[in-house]
């Protein structure tokens, strides 16, 4: 594949994610490196503890551990 040339990646991730109400936020970090933000409606309803207690600020998900712990 040629650089810069073809990949449809980001631009149907961005029509999945508005298909289903969200939005897909792309571009370059302060510190360098490329940030993706994607976000998707949800109500409280739909949140279960689990994923209240391991959803923190900026994206890290420090509850996710290997099948079997």
């Amino acid at each position: 594949r040629t650089p810069g040339i073809g990949g449809t990646g980001l631009k149907g991730l961005t029509e999945r994610l508005a298909a289903a109400g969200g939005s897909l936020h792309t571009g370059p970090s302060p510190r360098g490196g490329f940030t993706v933000t994607a976000e998707l409606p949800a109500s409280t309803e739909e949140l279960t503890a689990a994923a209240l207690a391991t959803a923190l600020p900026g994206g890290t998900d420090l509850g996710t551990r290997p099948a079997g712990c």
